[in-house]
């Protein structure tokens, strides 16, 4: 008995771990936000942190976060010279990335809040580029791998792939930023479903600017909610459920596992067409 427990209690060597995609039977993992690391064990030190950075150099990533590699820590990983739009390619050792704990990202009025679009890519989405709108510049708050609390102040490329992976953590995907919806690009498998999502997406947007031109109740609903048009508009296209739907209809795409697709209503893109008596 005590030589199995000191055996289960071995931490082993740190190893190229497998990155979870939409591909993979274990996908849950990536739409389900994680707890906070409460405690820095010799395992998370010693094995798991270590083959995330030997997973993220194997591949050639800019960055990985943990729940990519299916495992419940709060921890991100992010190269240390990143190259401007480069988030693959990377002849990277293992002393080239930074570690990052309990990441957060804070609101912090002496931060420029202004904002950038920019495509990225994600190694649990390989088959998709998306256009996402990032702060240009941000304060974030972490642990070091010595659980001493720091900060860093960054803006640019690190600034965006940081987000991108502290989205992550939250269970949140690149495609599911709003201003990404119609502006994603597919391949292989997905190309043409991406495409018919594309065309939904422009139509819905016909739809409502034409409202807009036409409708001043609703032009003045939108005033009124101090909100840009395009803004008020992507907000009303671009609902929580329509994402999830179309999120599991790309799952569905990549496995033989299928899961089944709830009946999702878009309430506020179907409201506005019937508050306005729109016919479709």
């Amino acid at each position: 008995m005590a030589g199995t427990l000191a055996s289960r209690l071995k931490v082993p060597p740190p190893e190229v771990l497998k990155i979870i995609t939409l591909a993979s039977k274990d996908y849950l993992p990536l739409l389900k936000p994680t707890e906070r690391t409460l405690s820095l064990t010799n395992r998370l030190k010693s094995y798991f942190i270590p083959s995330m950075i030997k997973t993220a150099s194997h591949y050639g990533l800019v960055s990985l976060a943990s729940t990519q590699i299916n495992h419940p820590s709060k921890v991100i990983i992010v190269h240390k010279n990143p190259e401007e739009a480069k988030w693959l390619g990377y002849q990277a050792s293992e002393k080239d990335y930074n570690v990052f704990i309990n990441p957060k990202i804070v609101d912090d009025s002496a931060i420029d809040t202004h904002y950038d679009d920019a495509s990225e890519f994600c190694p649990s989405l390989p088959d998709f580029e998306a256009i996402c709108r990032r702060k240009k510049s941000i304060l974030m708050t972490y642990e070091n791998i010595n659980g001493d609390e720091e900060k860093l102040v960054t803006e640019g490329f690190e600034a965006r792939v940081i987000q991108h992976e502290v989205d992550h953590l939250i269970g949140y995907l690149m495609i599911m930023t709003p201003v990404s919806f119609g502006r994603i690009k597919g391949v292989g498998k997905v190309e043409e479903e991406v495409k018919k999502f594309q065309e939904d997406i422009e139509e819905r947007r016909r739809v409502l600017n034409d409202l807009y031109e036409k409708n001043p109740r609703f032009r003045k609903s939108i005033e009124r909610s101090k909100k840009t048009k395009e803004t008020a508009i992507n907000d009303m296209i671009m609902t929580r459920s329509m994402n999830a739907q179309i999120l599991l209809k790309f799952a569905n795409t990549y496995t033989t596992n299928k899961v089944e697709i709830p009946a999702l209503i878009d309430n506020d893109y179907n409201n506005v067409l019937k508050e306005f008596k729109v016919v479709r």
